[in-house]
């Protein structure tokens, strides 16, 4: 059991975490699913909340059947370490601060994807079919949920329209989405 330390995070009665001490014993894809689903994008800004899982799932959707578990898991670390926004990290990297904050996050999508059963680190092509399809989806986002002019969108949008979900619905598809999803056999890891 994980002492209580000022950087305990309880999962709930009987489980905690320490975020500096990446442990996947109580990590489940409920507890992602859950908390990704509560966690709104944007810190809060969008007209209605619009969640982390929704965001995932809508990555998870614009990726090859192969990496849609990774697409879904892209911020499974926000279940943990909470989300970060991109301005305040790129704030951080012009204070040379961000160092401390991406080690978290690449520690705990390790450990987060070893406790599930995912290679990781995934190859550099598949990684960054992740990368340009977060992108595709903030891009998404922003036109739906911002109202941002297309000219400033960062890429082209998916042709979709986003309707926001109530997290109780984010969490339920996720999980569907998940259970539904090609099991790690076919992943391709990154070369040791």
């Amino acid at each position: 059991m994980t002492p209580h330390t000022p950087t305990t995070i309880w999962i709930d009665g009987d489980r905690a975490l320490d975020i500096m001490d990446p442990d996947g014993a109580a990590i489940d894809i409920r507890f992602i699913a859950g908390t990704l689903s509560r966690i709104n994008r944007f810190n809060g800004r969008t007209p209605v909340p619009y969640s982390v899982a929704q965001h995932s799932l809508l990555v998870a959707g614009l990726l090859p059947a192969r990496l849609r578990r990774y697409g879904l898991l892209h911020d499974a670390h926000e279940a943990i370490l909470g989300d970060t926004t991109s301005p305040l990290k790129a704030a951080l990297r012009q204070l040379t601060a961000i160092d401390a904050l991406s080690r978290l996050e690449r520690a705990w999508d390790a450990t987060i994807h070893k406790a599930l059963g995912l290679p990781w680190p995934l190859c550099g092509d598949d990684a960054a079919l992740i990368k340009a399809a977060d992108r595709r989806a903030l891009a998404t986002e922003m036109r739906d949920l911002l109202d941002i002019a297309p000219a400033r969108l960062p890429c082209q949008p998916d042709r979709h329209i986003l309707t926001p979900w109530p997290w109780p619905k984010a969490e339920e598809r996720f999980l569907t989405e998940w259970q539904r999803l090609p099991d790690a056999a076919t992943f391709r890891p990154a070369a040791e």
